[in-house]
C-alpha cells in the first residue's frame, strides 16, 4: 500500500509526535452538537487518534465506534473513554478494508483523509459511502476550525 504504514503512525503516537492533536474536542464538532444539528445516533469516527471526539460523542449518548490504524491510538482512545466512565467501541482496523457489522447513521471525518495517500482517497470515499445507511450523514471538517472547510452531506436513499 502506498503511503504511511501502521509502524509510521504507531511511532508518531509512541513518541507523542502528534502535532495535529489539539488536546480536546474539535470546536466545530462541539458547535454542531450544541446547535442540535448532530443528534445521538450510531456514528463512526475513522482515524479517531487520541479519541477526543469519540469521548465527546459517547458522553452525549451516541453509539460511537472509533476506528484507528494503530494500537497506540486505539489504546489512547480507550483510556480516555474509560477515564471518563464512558462506553464506546474502539477498534484497530484499516479504514480502507474495514466493513462494519451494520451501517452507520452518521460518520464524523476530521483527520483520517489527510492521513491517507491521495491515491487512496477515492477508495476511502467509497468506503464511507458504503458504511452509511441510506439518508445517513457525513460530517467532515477538512481544515481545522475553518468555516470554509466544513462539509455536511447526506447519502441519497
Amino acid at each position: 500500500m502506498i503511503g504511511p504504514n501502521t509502524d509510521f503512525w504507531q511511532q508518531r503516537f509512541e513518541k507523542n509526535e502528534i502535532g495535529w492533536d489539539r488536546g480536546g474536542t474539535s470546536p466545530q464538532l462541539l458547535a454542531w452538537l450544541e446547535g442540535g444539528e448532530l443528534r445521538p445516533c450510531r456514528i463512526a469516527v475513522p482515524g479517531c487518534g487520541s479519541g477526543w471526539e469519540v469521548a465527546e460523542l459517547a458522553k452525549r449518548g451516541f453509539d460511537v465506534i472509533g476506528i484507528d490504524y494503530t494500537a497506540a491510538a486505539v489504546d489512547k482512545t480507550r483510556a480516555l473513554v474509560a477515564a471518563h466512565g464512558l462506553h464506546a467501541h474502539v477498534i484497530q482496523a484499516d479504514v480502507l478494508r474495514f466493513q462494519p457489522e451494520a451501517p452507520f447513521d452518521a460518520i464524523y471525518e476530521q483527520t483520517c483523509l489527510c492521513a491517507i495517500h491521495p491515491e487512496h482517497w477515492q477508495q476511502y470515499a467509497r468506503q464511507l459511502h458504503n458504511w452509511l445507511k441510506p439518508e445517513g450523514s457525513l460530517w467532515v471538517l477538512f481544515i481545522r476550525d475553518c468555516p470554509l472547510g466544513i462539509f455536511k452531506a447526506r447519502r441519497p436513499g
